[in-house]
């Protein structure tokens, strides 16, 4: 075999190869809810999850934004009020945005570590 031709199978098999490692590290993920190579933010917003913690937000509320960018941009799996659509849920609520974690209510922006601290994880 001359040696291009080596050099494009060498290329497929670790295409190949990157493919296998990338569609067993989803199926991981998505098996069992934990990712592999982790971040602390993942580990923290899977804990969240699991607790049944809620988000409660608003459209119009900046800290709900700074919020969820605090927490990589999102809030995957964990559940959000938005109080302007469902106000039947946010009764309780004083302001946005706050955290209801153990039946208690947190107010304000968090930190990942603080959300760590007030919910055990």
């Amino acid at each position: 075999m001359e040696k291009r031709g080596k050099v494009i199978l060498t290329i497929i098999v670790i295409a190949i190869l990157v493919g296998v490692f990338y569609l067993f590290t989803q199926f991981i993920t998505s098996s069992t809810g934990y990712a592999i190579f982790s971040d602390e933010k993942g580990e923290v917003m899977h804990c969240l999850r699991t607790k049944n913690v809620v988000f409660y937000s608003s459209m119009t509320c900046p800290g709900c934004e700074d919020q969820k960018k605090v927490l990589g941009g999102t809030l995957v799996g964990v559940k959000e009020v938005v109080c302007a659509v469902d106000r039947s849920n946010c009764m309780d609520v004083e302001i946005v945005p706050a955290w209801k974690i153990d039946g208690n209510y947190y107010y304000g922006v968090k930190s990942v570590q603080d959300l760590r601290t007030l919910s055990r994880c």
